[in-house]
């Protein structure tokens, strides 16, 4: 399922992806912590180990995605293994907005 959004999470012609998802995580990353730019090389760097994110910075992180994806982490969502690692988050994230279009 193909969701068009901009950066604003308005709908455009910019397509959401697994990819999409996880640079627009980046830039989250990044907008909480700046020193984490030259850390990101593939996506598979673990958000809490090589990043160096706290509890702080992961409920920063929440709460930036679902304002920027329009979507809820409800408490059985927030699990450990679905922030891992940046490109499993995007994936869980992606998950979650095609559940919400439905």
């Amino acid at each position: 399922m193909a969701i068009k959004m901009n950066e604003n999470n308005y709908e455009t012609n910019i397509e959401i992806n697994n990819e999409t998802t996880a640079k627009i995580i980046i830039e989250i990353i990044h907008s909480i912590d700046s020193g984490c730019e030259s850390l990101i090389k593939t996506g598979d760097e673990r958000i809490v180990d090589d990043l160096g994110f706290d509890s702080i910075s992961i409920m920063e992180l929440i709460f930036e995605i679902e304002q920027r994806f329009k979507v809820d982490f409800e408490g059985e969502m927030l699990l450990v293994q679905n922030f891992d690692t940046i490109n499993i988050l995007a994936e869980f994230v992606q998950k979650l907005v095609i559940r919400k279009r439905i």
